[in-house]
C-alpha cells in the first residue's frame, strides 16, 4: 500500500498540497496529458496532483487548459486525424460520441475498472492529512465501484453507433457533476417586496423581471466598462436554455433512436411538429432580450467573452440561471458590499408560459433540470503505460476524499455517495451549503434530465446555441421570418454532423 507521509492543509475545504521528493528522473516518468477547461491553479486541482505525484512518484501529470468544453472538443477533434491526442480529457458525452466516430478514437475503460490488479477499489492508497494547526490523520481512500453513482457510469456506457445501435463498453467516466441553479439577488429582491417563492414558475419570473426593470433605482444604475446596463435575469448557457426550455415545455428537441431507422433523422427541434414552438419560444425570448429582461453569455455586452456572474457581482444584474460548479463566484467574498445572495432551483413551466394559458403537452417535464458536467475520456493515441497511468490517476482523483475536495472548493456535485459526509463538502461556504441542498432536491424530485447522445449530438447542440444567440441578437424587422430561416440553418448545419 503505497503512503503519503506530508499533506498540508491550508484549511477544511481547500487543501493545498505540499510535494514530496520523488524517486526517479523525470525522464523515467510516465507522462499523462490531460486536457481539460479548469485552471491549472485552481486549489483542489494543485492539491490533487501534488498527492497523487507523490503517491506515484514515477508519473508525471501534464494538464493543459483548452478554454471552455467546445474548445476542449475542437482541440480533441483536430487532434484525432493529426494522431497527436492527449492521455485523456474533459468531455461532454455528446463529444465522446464524435470522438467514437472518428476512427474510434477512445479507449473502452471497461477492463481498467474491473482489473484484479488495479480496479476499482484496489490498492488504493493511504494519505495522511496535516491541517493548519499541525494536526495530522490518516486517511484510507476508497475508490469502490459501489460508492460511485451509478447513474453516472451508466452514462458512459450509452453510446449509439451511427446505426443507433448500443456499442458495448464504458467510454467516458464521471469526474465530477453539476446542474443549474438560479441565484438571485436577495438584497434587490427584499427592497423590492419579492421572495423566493415569486420565481418558483417562469410566469412569476416574467412578472418579477418586470417589476424590477421598472424599478428606477436599479435601472438607473450606469452600464459597467463593457457597455452592460443593468438586466433583470441572465442564462448563461444559450444551449442549456434552449434544451431545457423544451424540455420543460414538452418540444421534441433530439431522439438518438432515429438513427436506428431508415432514412431516420434524430433531429426533431426544427421539423414539422417542433418547429413552430420552437419559433414561438425563440420569439418570446427575443421580446425579453429586448426589454433587458434576460441576456445569455453570447448576447451580453461583452460578446461572449465575459461571464454574466461579473455583471451580478456588481450589483448590475439582478439573476443569474448558472452551473452550479461556478457557485464559488456567487459567494460573499465576490459581490458588491452589502448585497445578500440567495439561490433557488430553476423555475418550472407550469402552465405554458409562453402563451400565458393552456396545458403542456404529456411530453413535457416541467421541473427539468439539465444534468452534466465533466467527464473524462481516455486516447486510443496514448501507450499501454500511459493509459495504466492515467487510470490510476482517474481513481485516485475521484476517490471519496478527493471527490469531496474538488466539490467541496468548487460547487460540483463529488460523484461517490460518501464524499458528501466528509469534511472538505461540509466546511463549505452557506451559499455552496444552500446550491447542494437545491442540487439534491432535484435528484429526491427527479428533476434531472440528460439530451440524447449520438453520433452528431455535439453539432445539435452547438447549432441551438448558434440560433438561440442569432435572433437574440437580430436586429431586423421581420423577425417571424428571420426565426423561420434561422431554424432551418440550425437544422441543416446540425445535419452535417450526423453519419454519412
Amino acid at each position: 500500500m503505497r503512503k503519503i507521509h506530508s499533506l498540508t492543509s491550508l484549511s477544511a475545504a481547500v487543501l493545498s498540497l505540499v510535494t514530496l521528493a520523488s524517486c526517479g528522473s523525470t525522464s523515467d516518468k510516465t507522462v499523462v496529458t490531460f486536457w481539460g477547461t479548469f485552471s491549472s491553479t485552481q486549489s483542489s486541482w494543485v492539491a490533487i496532483v501534488n498527492a497523487f505525484e507523490t503517491a506515484y512518484p514515477n508519473i508525471e501529470i501534464n494538464y493543459v487548459q483548452q478554454g471552455g468544453y467546445p474548445d476542449v472538443y475542437s482541440a480533441v477533434t483536430k487532434a484525432i486525424p493529426a494522431g497527436n491526442t492527449p492521455t485523456m480529457a474533459y468531455a461532454y458525452p455528446d463529444h465522446v460520441a464524435s470522438y467514437l466516430y472518428q476512427n474510434k478514437a477512445v479507449v473502452d475503460m471497461t477492463p481498467y475498472m474491473n482489473s484484479t490488479e488495479d480496479g476499482f477499489g484496489v490498492n488504493d492508497p493511504e494519505i495522511t492529512v496535516v491541517d493548519e494547526t499541525g494536526a495530522s490523520q490518516k486517511i484510507q481512500l476508497n475508490s469502490a465501484a459501489d460508492d460511485m453513482v451509478s447513474t453516472y457510469i451508466k452514462e458512459g456506457q450509452g453510446y449509439l453507433d451511427s446505426n443507433g445501435e448500443a456499442i458495448e463498453g464504458t467510454y467516458s467516466l464521471p469526474w465530477s457533476r453539476s446542474t443549474e441553479v438560479l441565484f438571485y439577488d436577495k438584497t434587490l429582491f427584499d427592497s423590492l417586496g419579492l421572495t423566493a417563492a415569486d420565481i418558483s414558475t417562469w410566469e412569476g419570473v416574467w412578472n418579477v423581471t418586470e417589476k424590477i426593470m421598472a424599478d428606477t433605482d436599479f435601472t438607473s444604475q450606469e452600464a459597467n466598462d463593457d457597455g452592460q446596463k443593468p438586466a433583470a435575469l441572465a442564462w448563461d448557457s444559450d444551449d442549456n436554455m434552449f434544451i431545457t426550455l423544451c424540455e420543460q415545455l414538452g418540444i421534441p428537441y433530439t431522439d438518438g433512436s432515429q438513427l436506428a431507422e431508415t432514412n431516420g433523422n434524430p433531429l426533431l427541434f426544427g421539423d414539422d411538429t417542433s418547429k413552430p414552438e420552437v419559433a414561438k419560444l425563440l420569439k418570446f425570448l427575443k421580446e425579453k432580450y429586448d426589454s433587458n429582461e434576460l441576456i445569455t453569455k453570447t448576447t451580453n455586452a461583452s460578446g461572449g467573452t465575459t461571464y454574466n456572474d461579473t455583471y451580478f457581482q456588481e450589483g448590475t444584474l439582478a439573476m443569474d440561471i448558472s452551473s452550479t460548479a461556478g457557485a464559488s463566484y456567487f459567494t460573499s467574498s465576490k459581490i458588491a458590499s452589502g448585497h445578500e445572495v440567495g439561490v433557488v432551483p430553476l423555475p418550472t413551466s407550469a402552465g405554458y408560459w409562453i402563451d400565458g394559458d393552456g396545458a403542456l403537452p404529456s411530453t413535457a417535464k416541467s421541473n427539468a433540470a439539465i444534468s452534466q458536467g465533466p467527464s473524462v475520456t481516455f486516447f486510443k493515441g496514448a501507450s499501454d503505460a500511459q493509459l495504466s497511468a492515467a487510470w490510476d490517476f482517474y481513481k485516485f482523483a475521484t476517490s471519496d476524499y478527493f471527490s469531496s475536495v474538488w466539490s467541496g472548493s468548487s460547487g460540483y456535485v463529488p460523484v461517490r455517495e460518501s464524499s458528501y459526509s466528509l469534511s472538505p463538502m461540509t466546511d463549505v461556504d452557506s451559499l455552496i451549503s444552500d446550491v447542494y441542498d437545491v442540487t439534491k432536491s432535484y435528484g429526491d424530485d427527479d428533476n434531472l434530465f440528460s439530451s440524447d447522445v449520438f453520433v452528431g449530438s455535439a453539432d445539435a447542440r452547438d447549432a441551438v446555441s448558434s440560433l438561440t444567440s442569432s435572433v437574440l441578437n437580430y436586429t431586423g424587422d421581420d423577425i417571424d421570418d428571420y426565426i423561420s430561416d434561422q431554424i432551418d440553418v440550425a437544422m441543416n448545419t446540425a445535419a452535417e454532423g450526423l453519419p454519412a
